[in-house]
């Protein structure tokens, strides 16, 4: 059940991404980290977006290949390895100590701020643990 949590979870993130690198406006002032005056951290291209997306939708790939939901063409130790970075990359992002994102982040009173204190790094934290237990 928790690798379909994680799955879901994943897809919606990355039809997010795949909206924006088409163009769409929807959510991405609460997207981007931002300086404390407001301005954009960095203004991503739409083809980084799509990449992102692609490797998000990799990413529920794995994750079923490692729960024994599908079987992927590759050796099983690839889904594995990935799965492991990813849950890494999760916690690590959501722990922070970082300038404008993660629990520790120094620039704490833009829009982005807000909703990367609330959302975006319990449920990097929830993901970054669910995957290592799905690993385990």
């Amino acid at each position: 059940m928790l690798a379909f949590i994680c799955s879901a979870i994943l897809i919606v993130a990355a039809a997010f991404h795949f909206y924006w690198g088409f163009g769409g406006r929807y959510g991405d002032n609460a997207s981007i980290p931002q300086h404390p005056n407001g301005g954009r951290v960095f203004t991503p291209r739409s083809g980084a977006a799509h990449i992102v997306g692609a490797v998000l939708l990799g990413s529920v790939l794995c994750i079923l290949s490692v729960a024994n939901y599908i079987t992927l063409p590759i050796p099983n130790n690839l889904p594995r390895t990935a799965i492991t970075l990813l849950s890494l990359i999760f916690v690590i992002r959501a722990v922070g100590w970082f300038r404008y994102v993660g629990f520790f982040k120094k620039v704490r009173n833009t829009h982005f701020a807000c909703y990367d204190t609330w959302l975006y790094c319990p449920l990097c934290l929830f993901l970054g643990i669910s995957l290592g237990y799905i690993l385990f």
